[in-house]
């Protein structure tokens, strides 16, 4: 079995293949660092001393969102300090 192919098809080829090597040469890496956004925080949250943290994991259907309180320990801007049995854990304030 013998297939033909044009020149002109190579030649498209070529300048397709020469475009997108200098489209990929040219690209510059972005940053990967977070951008300061500002997060909405409910005011309660100033003053409470405990918090229900979000589950954001698979979960099964009518599964709960929220697993039990934890005690706050220390508050930040961005996020929480949290006493979980014991052990501390930082959590974002978007969890609560």
């Amino acid at each position: 079995m013998r297939i033909c192919v044009s020149f002109k098809f190579f030649k498209v080829l070529i300048s397709y293949w020469s475009k997108l090597t200098n489209a990929v040469r040219s690209a510059k890496p972005v940053s990967t660092l977070p951008q300061p956004t500002d997060v909405f925080v409910q005011p309660i949250l100033r003053y409470s001393t405990h918090v229900f943290e979000r589950c954001d994991s698979l979960r099964r259907p009518l599964g709960l969102a929220y697993e039990r309180s934890f005690k706050l320990l220390h508050r930040k801007p961005k996020y929480c300090t949290i006493d979980r049995d014991g052990a501390n854990a930082n959590a974002s304030i978007v969890c609560f």
